[in-house]
């Protein structure tokens, strides 16, 4: 099953969010993570366009983040990434690749998790 789920995802956070939600267990062949059931559950309150952002962050996140990054911190930076995308016009104009590898991330390396998206946002925004 493994490798039919392959050809329906766009990236392997998609592989292992589908292999979780039908009962492979943690993840798909091959897969480097297990998935959080919360991720699962995060996946399914996202509004579509955004899970594909889920579905790229989680399908590069480093294996600590996997099993100890909130998720609060992790569904909160998808929303205001995704928001500030909708609001601005220049930020329309950036590709879906420039987007999912140098805006959405929620961090860089060794850089502290925590929640910096919104607070960015609010003092910016005008």
């Amino acid at each position: 099953m493994g490798v039919n789920v392959l050809r329906w995802g766009r990236s392997l956070g998609y592989v292992m969010l589908v292999a979780a939600s039908s009962g492979m267990g943690h993840a798909a062949q091959g897969a480097p993570h297990g998935v959080r059931p919360e991720f699962v559950e995060l996946r399914k309150t996202l509004p579509t366009d955004q899970r594909v952002g889920l579905e790229f962050l989680t399908g590069n996140m480093p294996s600590h983040d996997m099993t100890g990054l909130s998720v609060d911190l992790l569904a909160e930076n998808i929303k205001y990434a995704y928001k500030a995308r909708a609001q601005f016009d220049w930020a329309r104009d950036v590709s879906d690749e420039m987007f999912l590898n140098y805006v959405l991330p929620y961090a860089c390396m060794n850089e502290k998790r925590d929640a910096w998206r919104k607070t960015f946002f609010d003092e910016l925004k005008d």
